[in-house]
């Protein structure tokens, strides 16, 4: 690739998976035959050049589709390589690895983290390969009914993205109006919603127990790298929450509610934190990013000369625009390129600064960890680890705030440090509501809407939903919730991240330099170690364990002033 590239210039190859098969059982083959170390070295390091192609050209295609949904050709290229590898095994290879007499030289060199990854990708892929194409081919028609609705409102036909900021308008008809005709655009697509979802748990389960395993939970907290611990210590940390974060989240709803002016919050209300509305950011998307390159020279020159590396390849999309798929920003990797990629749909609101800074720290852990790293399988960190450099260069944006948002630089910071409570609660619900679906797959589609809108009460205390309860209960708050039906047992990764977060933040308060550098180390190890083994390297304690909760959220709960 040339110097001054351009994303559009990198070149998309439409991969031959057959070939690739052949290859990889090749691969299988030679190592199992092979003599010495160095032959079995040579041909691993041959397999991740492999991966690392095939890996950037679905990127590629990935990242066109959703830079512009209607663009049919990228949608058929992505929806094929999301088919072929769900289908492609790389099982044989893994286990000609994991049984190879050099297991001692492969983990002395590369860690012992690598073939531990390789083994539980064996356990979890397989088997059940017809059916993981089919879970991939519902996610993507999920996405693409989300991705191209679209509402009727004060007389325009906008797309979820754009008429999400009327969520949080200061006039309560505008919420109301909103809201109502969300849900009803939801309402109207039901019974594809529902076939989605009622086809979705049944083949997860089924791939969870074509793979030996009873429960799909367990499946997929392994998935999400949690070898050392699972739903025993989820339920433990989700009981945190419940008694520490649910009593501060009631009294905030009640100072909002008072400062609202109104006799109850409800359901259209609750995005609205300030009477004369929410913070808004000072300009569009460039001025924006602008305003991140002067904070990010200033925290370090390394990540400022990586931010403006990112500018110069058209690497950061944040742009509005309603072909965008919305309701989602995300940071991945052109792995051949050797750069992260950072997606945003910009719509004027405070989540332009929040996913923009939440995104550059996924970046800043890719760009560290490839540079530093020597297998594919290091470049991204295990689910609950993944979050932290994200949710920290959130926090780290604090001391920058008057240049993203001018005037309205204290109210954004009282709104961020509300959102991280709301966070809380809310990717706590859904990871307890996912426990009960899946654990209860026979449920009828009412019950499962019962359930939700009744957690939905628990975790939101003080708010009425009585005026929507209709709608809430025929499945408008289901069918428009993405973790549910895209990315089970994830949400509560940010749950866990946050409280490193928050311990990050307080360091980086009490000594800038030597948080950055603790930082930095973080991102730079990458995926080469677990869960409780990086966090023990940096200082931070594994959120489940008791008191954790309690303890890190001393500082925000002073900050909030309650």
């Amino acid at each position: 690739m040339e110097k001054n590239y351009k994303l559009k210039d990198i070149p998309y190859v439409k991969m031959d998976f057959q070939e690739i098969q052949r290859k990889l059982d090749e691969f299988a083959e030679r190592i199992t035959q092979a003599e010495n170390y160095e032959t079995v070295k040579k041909i691993l390091l041959e397999s991740q050049e492999l991966q690392r192609e095939v890996n950037e050209n679905h990127t590629l295609a990935m990242i066109r589709m959703y830079q512009d949904s209607t663009d049919e050709y990228y949608a058929k290229e992505a929806m094929e390589q999301d088919r072929e590898l769900a289908l492609r095994d790389s099982s044989k290879l893994n286990q000609a690895l994991i049984s190879s007499p050099f297991v001692e030289d492969i983990n002395r060199e590369f860690g012992e983290e690598f073939l531990l990854i390789l083994d539980k990708d064996n356990r979890l892929l397989s088997e059940g390969k017809e059916l993981q194409v089919k879970e991939q081919d519902l996610m993507n028609r999920y996405q693409k009914l989300k991705a191209t609705m679209k509402f009727e409102f004060q007389g325009k036909t906008l797309s979820e993205g754009e008429l999400r900021p009327f969520r949080e308008d200061p006039d309560r008809e505008v919420r109301r109006e909103c809201l109502k005709v969300m849900y009803q655009g939801y309402l109207d697509k039901k019974e594809e919603f529902e076939e989605i979802l009622n086809e979705l748990v049944n083949t997860r389960i089924g791939i969870a127990k074509a793979n030996g395993f009873d429960s799909y939970l367990d499946y997929k907290n392994l998935e999400k790298g949690r070898r050392e611990y699972g739903e025993p210590e989820l339920a433990a940390f989700r009981k945190q929450i419940k008694e520490e974060v649910i009593p501060l989240m009631k009294v905030l709803y009640e100072q909002q509610k008072e400062r609202l002016g109104l006799d109850k919050l409800t359901v259209c209300d609750y995005n609205l934190i300030f009477p004369d509305g929410n913070p808004k950011p000072a300009g569009k998307i460039e001025n924006l990013c602008r305003a991140a390159g002067e904070m990010y020279h200033k925290l370090s020159p390394e990540i400022g000369a990586f931010y403006d590396e990112m500018l110069a390849h058209e690497l950061i999309d944040a742009v509005q625009s309603p072909n965008k798929i919305t309701g989602i920003g995300f940071c991945t990797t052109l792995d051949k390129t050797g750069m992260p990629f950072v997606f945003a749909n910009s719509d004027g609101t405070m989540t332009d600064v929040s996913v923009l800074t939440h995104e550059m720290g996924h970046a800043w852990q890719a760009y560290c960890s490839m540079r530093k790293q020597p297998l594919e399988e290091y470049y991204w960190m295990a689910n609950d680890l993944v979050e932290i450099p994200s949710k920290t260069m959130e926090l780290f944006a604090y001391p920058y705030a008057e240049a993203f948002f001018g005037k309205d630089a204290e109210k954004f910071l009282y709104m961020h440090q509300y959102g991280i409570i709301s966070e809380l609660t809310f990717y706590t619900m859904v990871d307890e509501y996912e426990g009960w679906l899946y654990t209860n797959p026979q449920a009828a589609m009412k019950e499962r809407c019962e359930k939700l809108e009744q957690l939905f009460r628990e975790y939101n205390p003080g708010v009425d939903n009585s005026e929507f309860l209709e709608e809430i209960l025929a499945g408008a708050m289901l069918f428009g919730n993405m973790g549910v039906y895209m990315y089970p047992k994830y949400l509560i990764s940010y749950v866990l991240s946050e409280m490193c977060a928050l311990e990050f933040k307080e360091r980086m308060d009490e000594n800038p330099g030597q948080a950055w550098k603790d930082y930095k180390l973080f991102c730079e190890t990458g995926g080469s170690m677990e869960y409780v083994s990086i966090l023990k390297q940096s200082g931070l304690s594994p959120a489940y364990v008791d008191g954790t909760v309690a303890r890190v959220l001393t500082g925000l709960k002073q900050r909030l002033g309650i």
